[in-house]
């Protein structure tokens, strides 16, 4: 049966291709607690456990592949990098060259330590860091190296490895050293700064972390946060939507608090539809405030049907 398999993924790569994002996907939507791996990060898994079979996938392939996910990418982030660069451009600039020569120095100084070559190192940067475009222009870089064709092969091999092993710890990684190693290094006790807000907006991504004696008597509590944990049921085991901020003990003590669900998540639906709605009048030359007037006026041709 499994030979089977492989060769038909074999003589048919395309069937390899989506395998690999079905699987991936599967993976990414199973629960480890509050923990999940995301749809990015099990393709990427997934994709490695289907190259074992040694699937032979057309270059051009897998360039149009990856442009595609770099313009997804691009396509999602690029409005809100362009107007921070156009609002705070010179500070952000200064900020991002200094972040990147610090984990370039990282990555290199870390290949050095552990042997790796250079499609191992480019591996780890793009992947620690979350940085999809940098494997392209590493591959260029390899295939411009003085060596051997098959040691380029090799190298250029090595890149998607390492990068879907780090990558999970660049997305997983970072929430990590935020939540809770990021303030014990810089000494920082998040209770008691917390107590201080008089307003409070929770987006930690960790299911009940803000307990009610983080918040300080009447402060307005904004819980953006939104996690699945499994809670004890006489029916069994059942998933139940909670968010960062502990909800029983925190009301408590808060003047007012948004409950998941049913908190922020109308809140933002009603933006975006304002704000969907601002951009169709843009677009067709229309002044929002006409179809204010028009939705308060009273329905004319109703009442005239009715007389």
């Amino acid at each position: 049966m499994l030979n089977w398999l492989v060769e038909t993924l074999r003589s048919n790569p395309e069937l390899a291709i989506f395998l690999a994002i079905g699987a991936g996907y599967w993976l990414g939507a199973i629960k480890f607690g509050s923990f999940s791996l995301g749809s990015v990060t099990g393709t990427l898994l997934a994709g490695i456990l289907v190259g074992q079979f040694g699937i032979e996938i057309s270059p051009h392939v897998k360039s149009v592949f990856f442009m595609l996910f770099l313009f997804a990418v691009g396509y999602g982030v690029g409005p809100q990098f362009v107007r921070g660069v156009a609002k705070d451009g010179l500070p952000q600039a200064l900020f991002a060259v200094v972040i990147c020569l610090l984990v370039l120095a990282c990555v290199v100084t870390a290949s050095v330590i552990a042997g790796y070559d250079p499609g191992f190192a480019a591996g780890l940067h793009a992947g620690s860091q979350t940085i999809s475009a940098s494997i392209g222009l590493a591959t260029d870089a390899i295939n411009g190296l003085d060596a051997s064709a098959a040691d380029k092969q090799a190298m250029a091999n090595h890149i998607p490895v390492a990068y879907a092993v780090t990558y999970i710890w660049g997305t997983v990684g970072t929430g990590w050293i935020l939540a809770t190693l990021g303030p014990k290094l810089l000494r920082v006790d998040l209770a008691a700064e917390c107590r201080r807000a008089e307003i409070l907006v929770a987006a930690v991504g960790r299911p009940e972390m803000v307990q009610g004696d983080w918040i300080a008597e009447g402060a307005t509590v904004i819980d953006v946060g939104i996690n699945r944990i499994e809670v004890a049921t006489p029916e069994g085991p059942k998933q139940r939507l909670v968010g960062d901020v502990d909800f029983d003990s925190a009301v408590q003590v808060a003047g007012a608090i948004t409950p998941v669900p049913g908190g922020v998540g109308p809140m933002t639906i009603a933006c975006l539809l304002a704000n969907t709605l601002a951009a169709a009048c843009a677009q067709h030359g229309i002044d929002p405030r006409s179809l204010e007037d028009a939705i308060r006026a009273p329905d004319t041709t109703a009442q005239g049907k009715e007389s």
